[in-house]
C-alpha cells in the first residue's frame, strides 16, 4: 500500500492495522526468471455515501 492522505484520492483505503492508515492497493504481477513486471492493478473500492 502507498501512503496518502489526500483528500482528492477516489481510492483511498483505510487499514487500521498499519502505522500508515490510509493509502492506495497496488497488485503486481512479476515473472520469476526477468523479474520484469507483467500486470499493474489499483484497488478500487465501492463506497456508499
Amino acid at each position: 500500500m502507498i501512503t496518502n492522505k489526500s483528500k482528492l484520492n477516489p481510492l483511498k483505503v483505510y487499514n487500521k492495522d498499519k502505522p500508515n492508515k490510509w493509502g492506495t492497493k497496488f497488485y503486481l504481477t512479476c515473472c520469476y526468471t526477468t523479474a520484469y513486471c507483467t500486470t499493474y492493478l489499483k484497488c478500487c473500492v465501492a463506497r456508499n455515501k
